[in-house]
């Protein structure tokens, strides 16, 4: 149960990393 909980945490901070990392690439295409 704990290590489910632990691997759910971690993909959903992978998510929010990757549309973090979209966004900044949209902006900084956006720049050039």
């Amino acid at each position: 149960m704990k290590d489910n909980y632990n691997t759910n945490w971690s993909f959903g901070k992978y998510k929010i990393v990757s549309r973090y990392m979209q966004g900044i690439c949209k902006v900084y295409v956006g720049y050039m």
